[in-house]
């Protein structure tokens, strides 16, 4: 994947750019503000692909991935 044309980036390297047109202390104000709105996101996004990891490290993808279609076959609500 190409990281600098990826959004984030392009935000992050806006806001550095925009730090000498406003003071130092506005800008650090606002970077804090928004990780203080965002921590719960931030927090859920890196639990999610640390559980994917784990997962996926342990073959517990796999696993399921190969009884899933044994498990829809057999489930109450396909028996119609």
């Amino acid at each position: 994947m190409n990281w600098i044309a990826a959004g984030g980036t392009l935000l992050l390297i806006a806001g550095l750019i925009t730090i000498p047109v406003l003071s130092i202390s506005l800008a650090a104000r606002a970077y804090v503000t928004t990780l203080k709105q965002l921590m719960w996101a931030i927090l859920t996004v890196v639990t999610v692909l640390a559980l994917v990891h784990v997962m996926n490290e342990s073959g517990q993808t796999i696993t399921l991935g190969r009884s899933s279609p044994g498990l829809v076959a057999s489930s109450p609500s396909s028996a119609r």
